[in-house]
């Protein structure tokens, strides 16, 4: 494969930073890219800022078109110089904000899925780090430097073959990832029948409460619940960081930090190595199967989930409450519970009372949480259908980590002229 060098420049038609407008804390006005919209290599619709505007035609020559590349280029050290693509859905009008570049290929030169897939190599990755200029707290990449940055690529032809290999692993990704929301949906959608609407099926399979079901005066709760329920403080029905290492290994470790799950999804397991990697000091609790891990730090951020499987040498940060079952069928159930808006809530009115550095909650918050607990059987009962639906869950996930493997293993190979289209797909 024939490679052609050029100034990066002469590959553009455009690369300009974005608007300033004044951002409402709230999700109201147009939505506006921030620097964390670009999240895990991806362009994130949950991390929008929201500008304070009425008319977006106003700022005409701002609003993201369907193939713009985004790059942060003021960011930290780590995270300077990492690029998305965005992918225009139905109408949505959405404004480049500062501190993020917009850059558009020249498409008779450069076509732009290609140049997102090059920018995600580590040949790039360390030219545009070392462009950098360092500052306090925050690193930044100059247009023009960047314009100057020499690269070498196929034609145009080869470049259209090789992003269409790469978006197959991506669109293969997306697919198991929207399985997974959804399968995440029907295991909350079926906890909310039972436990919150407290329509489960009664004798005669019909809803309970909508069917006439005897409801109670709780009088700690001040609401009805199911007559025969009880209610409880979570801390009598689990147990809180029953494993916990002394911080000493002999052995590698895959390391969970609290900023790498969110909503049940982990984007990324650190592999540390104690023979040449330094072990986060924070690195000391152990999980077992069905085991939750919700991070104690900032509860309305999410960063919660139930762990399926884990390997042996999975290990999680002191930031997490570990919170065990003290029956297996509870751990669903108590999950669910854990990751209601309404406890969500609760929890991080707690944590904005700490008195600490940032909003965070002790274990015994936690424990403290009243609980409406119904018969064994019901619980039994849902943990059937909770289980096989986490355990295709997990199986997805697994799924994604090796084709995301086995697409950044072919991405440099491609892009170098290791390995051709041709030979690929043979």
């Amino acid at each position: 494969m024939e490679l052609k060098k050029y100034k990066l420049g002469e590959l553009l038609s455009k690369i300009e930073n974005g608007a300033v407008i004044k951002q409402n804390k709230g999700a109201k006005g147009i939505p506006i890219t921030r620097i964390e919209t670009l999240s895990n290599g991806l362009f994130n619709r949950d991390k929008l800022g929201y500008a304070d505007i009425e008319d977006p035609t106003l700022y005409s020559d701002y609003i993201l078109e369907d193939n713009d590349l985004l790059m942060s280029h003021i960011n930290s050290k780590e995270f300077v110089g990492r690029t998305v693509i965005y992918k225009k859905q139905a109408n949505e009008c959405i404004i480049h904000g500062m501190n993020l570049l917009r850059i558009k290929t020249n498409t008779k030169l450069l076509d732009p899925e290609f140049a997102y897939y090059y920018f995600q190599t580590d040949t790039i990755k360390k030219s545009l780090y070392n462009l950098r200029k360092d500052a306090i707290g925050q690193s930044s990449i100059a247009i023009s430097d960047i314009k100057n940055m020499v690269v070498a690529i196929p034609s145009i032809s080869i470049q259209k073959e090789i992003a269409f290999v790469l978006r197959c692993y991506d669109r293969k990704l997306d697919v198991n990832s929207v399985i997974n929301q959804n399968l995440e949906a029907m295991a909350k959608q079926l906890y909310d029948y039972w436990f919150v609407q407290f329509d489960f099926p009664d004798e005669n399979g019909r809803p309970y409460k909508s069917s006439g079901g005897e409801m109670v005066w709780n009088e700690k709760l001040k609401r009805e619940i199911p007559k025969g329920w009880n209610v409880l403080k979570l801390g009598e029905c689990c147990s809180f960081n029953k494993r916990t290492s002394s911080g000493y290994f002999n052995h590698s470790i895959l390391y969970l930090d609290t900023s790498n799950i969110t909503n049940n999804t982990i984007d990324e397991l650190q592999f540390l190595n104690p023979l040449s990697d330094i072990i986060p000091s924070r690195a000391r609790r152990l999980v077992q199967e069905g085991d939750i891990v919700y991070s104690t730090v900032r509860p309305n951020l999410k960063h919660f989930g139930i762990i399926m499987n884990p390997d042996y040498n999975m290990v999680v940060s002191t930031g997490f409450a570990v919170i065990t079952a003290n029956w297996s069928a509870y751990r669903y159930f108590i999950y669910q519970f854990l990751i209601q808006a309404a406890t969500i809530e609760n929890l991080s009115t707690i944590a904005q009372s700490a008195v600490s550095a940032y909003p965070s909650i002790n274990t015994s918050d936690i424990e403290n949480l009243d609980l409406v607990v119904p018969l064994d059987s019901m619980i039994e009962e849902y943990a059937k259908t909770a289980c096989r639906l986490y355990l295709q869950i997990d199986a997805n996930y697994k799924e994604m980590k090796s084709l995301t493997k086995q697409r950044d293993e072919l991405l440099p190979l491609l892009m170098n002229g290791q390995v051709s289209v041709n030979s690929y797909r043979s």
